[in-house]
């Protein structure tokens, strides 16, 4: 995971820490990072496969309903 972290240069890419790193890491992000990294992930900059990124909008509505509903 560490080195598809640095392979889409997420952030600062720290992956220190337990398992998940993304729950006790040094991972930041800044606002702006935030809104490129999301730009480069619409506009399909990011290799995944295009499969995967129609799949992506259902994904986000299905988390985002988990988390305001638990």
């Amino acid at each position: 995971m560490a080195a598809r972290v640095k392979r889409l240069g997420y952030g600062n890419q720290a992956t220190d820490g337990a398992s998940p790193f993304w729950l006790s890491s040094s991972l930041e992000i800044s606002a702006l990072e935030q809104v490129e990294f999301l730009r480069r992930l619409w506009r399909g900059e990011l290799g995944f496969a295009r499969v995967d990124m129609h799949r992506l909008p259902n994904h986000i509505y299905n988390c985002y309903f988990i988390a305001t509903k638990g």
